[in-house]
């Protein structure tokens, strides 16, 4: 895949996340697609992996993912996204604050969908501007 369609798929991607729309950020995945989370939990195949963000979407309240960073390769078509998740925390004892979490996605993608995403999450969290160690 070429930069800009790399570039294209990651930044349509976001917007349906931050749309809170499944259906439009799950077009993007491959049928044989694997997810591992920031929790390392891992999910295997499409309908696996949105089985799995339905109860997310529908648990976690307003979220907005920002890209703070990306790398693109094009000659291995995956793209290596730095982001920040501010969301109503679910945290014992901080629900419903303002969390800013941090992390970092691996997405690979074949024949244009997402055929790999890995993602990463920093243990320290701010919830309104208070470090706190995440539960996992």
């Amino acid at each position: 895949m070429p930069r800009y369609e790399l570039l294209e798929c990651v930044e349509r991607w976001i917007d349906d996340w931050n749309n809170h729309n499944l259906p439009a950020v799950m077009e993007l995945f491959h049928q044989e697609a694997e997810f591992i989370s920031w929790t390392g939990q891992c999910f295997k195949g499409k309908r696996t992996i949105q089985r799995a963000w339905t109860n997310w979407f529908k648990n976690h309240g307003d979220f907005h993912f920002s890209i703070e960073r990306l790398t693109l390769d094009e000659l291995q078509h995956i793209v290596t996204m730095e982001w920040t998740l501010v969301w109503p925390s679910p945290e014992a004892g901080y629900e419903n604050r303002q969390e800013t979490r941090k992390g970092v996605d691996i997405i690979q993608f074949k024949n244009g969908l997402i055929l790999s995403k890995k993602s990463f999450c920093q243990t320290v969290l701010l919830i309104d501007a208070d470090a706190v160690s995440m539960h996992l």
